[in-house]
């Protein structure tokens, strides 16, 4: 006999399906679906799965009211405090309402139960390799990775942590992550969404453990494990199916953990196999990948854009030096005009010299050259004769003429 519930509480909705021959129902943590309201009591109900049907049995709760013993049938509701459970299967019976039968595809008749989920379980994960592959944003590709955990092991939330100094880490090689170090970077629902305060609702102690052991852990019942008998938040959280590995900065490298992919499930025991670890520890294998690849692309982006953004201060700054250069150039145009009024009304470039004697020459030259008097120029060999003779001739009525 088989029974499929609908389980919702809080918002948080999931499909349960159990084989057990009695299945318990209550606010006990060692309950087979454990409710969190406080009106449920410890043990509340119980369904005992017969060849006749389900049977569900009030055990005496101190809330509510008793039911009698009765059979379940596809679509019944049972309230347990604020919780609900709507029968969605029982044995080969399905709820009627917008339940339907996927027609297996030509070839897949022969196959076996274990085979088409195998088969499922390969279209799953190459859809989420894909999903991953596909995202180069590093923000988006932690949720994707998570989603996906949750997907592949059909857990109830799944968180991603991280050391905080890796996360940002451009360091090819950088230092041991601790745990002091971890945070949750992605905390997400089966629905996809966000749990707020995620540090609070997952078990850091489990966490800490894999990340200095380096190796995955799968817990069917976390609140019977031995491992986490010390834990005290295993038991505030009432933990039951954990699934706890590590994230490594390469698949290649074994040695090296920068954080903890958490995948859990608190209404009910042995959720997880050994297919769904294995499973999930591909996706963090994956994962690896992806995040170095995510983190290089980040990492040229910023390269770029220290690129671009030297190139705009080097765009300003030569902006800045054209502008000084123009302004060097008109300084030097104003004094030049300002040396040529000193030097007199012509041009007299190939005469060096400003000091008062050279004035006077240069205002003796503007009076001759409007002269058209014989001019006698009387000096040392080396004093420079011949250039006032041709400042004279260059700058009057005949320069035209041979000199």
């Amino acid at each position: 006999m088989l029974l499929k519930l609908d389980f919702t509480e809080e918002g948080a909705r999931q499909e349960l399906t159990f084989e057990e021959e009695v299945i318990t129902i209550g606010r006990s943590p060692d309950c087979d679906i454990a409710i969190q309201s406080a009106r449920a009591s410890r043990s509340h109900c119980r369904v005992e799965l017969m060849a006749e049907g389900a049977w569900i049995s009030d055990l005496s709760s101190a809330n509510g009211k008793d039911i009698e013993r009765r059979l379940l049938a596809p679509g019944d509701v049972i309230g347990v405090g604020a919780a609900r459970l709507e029968v969605l299967a029982l044995g080969d019976e399905t709820r009627a309402s917008g339940a339907t039968r996927r027609e297996l595809a030509p070839g897949l008749e022969t196959m076996t139960g274990e085979n088409r989920r195998e088969l499922e379980s390969l279209r799953v994960f190459a859809a989420v390799t894909h999903d991953i592959l596909s995202e180069m944003e590093l923000a988006p590709l932690l949720t994707r990775i998570v989603d996906s955990a949750l997907s592949l092991a059909q857990g109830e939330r799944a968180f991603l942590l991280l050391a905080e100094d890796r996360a940002k880490a451009a360091d090819q090689n950088p230092p041991p992550a601790s745990v002091e170090s971890l945070r949750v970077r992605v905390a997400r629902s089966f629905d996809r969404a966000d749990i707020p305060v995620p540090h609070t609702r997952l078990s850091m102690g489990i966490a800490g453990q894999v990340l200095k052991s380096g190796e995955a852990v799968l817990s069917v019942d976390a609140s019977r494990d031995e491992r986490f008998e010390q834990m005290a938040s295993v038991e505030d959280l009432r933990l039951r199916s954990v699934i706890c590995l590590p994230i490594r900065p390469s698949s290649c490298d074994r040695q090296r953990v920068e954080g903890v992919l958490y995948v859990d499930n608190r209404l009910q025991s042995a959720a997880f196999e050994t297919e769904h670890l294995v499973l999930v520890e591909l996706l963090a294998d994956l994962a690896s990948v992806a995040l170095r690849n995510a983190r290089f692309v980040e990492r040229m982006r910023e390269t770029n854009r220290g690129l671009e953004h030297s190139r705009a201060q080097v765009t300003r700054l030569n902006e800045q030096l054209g502008r000084k250069v123009r302004d060097r150039d008109s300084e030097l145009a104003v004094v030049r005009a300002e040396l040529g009024r000193e030097r007199g009304r012509y041009d007299y470039h190939s005469l060096v010299g400003a000091s008062d004697g050279m004035r006077e020459v240069f205002r003796q030259l503007d009076r001759i050259i409007e002269s058209d008097l014989p001019v006698l120029i009387e000096g040392e060999s080396g004093t420079g004769k011949e250039l006032i003779a041709r400042a004279i001739h260059f700058n009057g009525a005949r320069k035209e003429r041979p000199f």
